[in-house]
């Protein structure tokens, strides 16, 4: 399982750092939500309605505005790691 969040981490980190090399792209906050999206997944549902309520972001500053799309899908997907992680260690003590 470690390997397993080892590579998730890995590509989230890539996903950021992407996203903030492609400043020329005008459309680089829907891409990187839609990539973060899928790689959080079920977790990312619930992160999407709260980023839709909250409305677009506006922020001059490109990497921080790709920060704040990148953070919350993140976070929660972090506490889903961790969940699934304590999930399998108490059912493999029962």
């Amino acid at each position: 399982m470690k390997w397993l969040v080892r590579i998730w981490l890995s590509v989230n980190v890539l996903v950021l750092a992407q996203a903030i090399l492609a400043q020329q792209t005008p459309s680089s906050g829907g891409e990187l939500s839609v990539m973060m999206y899928l790689l959080n997944m079920p977790s990312s549902i619930l992160t999407g309605i709260g980023l839709n309520t909250l409305g677009p972001i506006n922020n001059p500053s490109h990497a921080i505005h790709m920060l704040l799309i990148w953070m919350p899908f993140f976070t929660l997907g972090t506490i889903q790691w961790l969940l699934l992680g304590w999930l399998i260690r108490k059912i493999s003590r029962s």
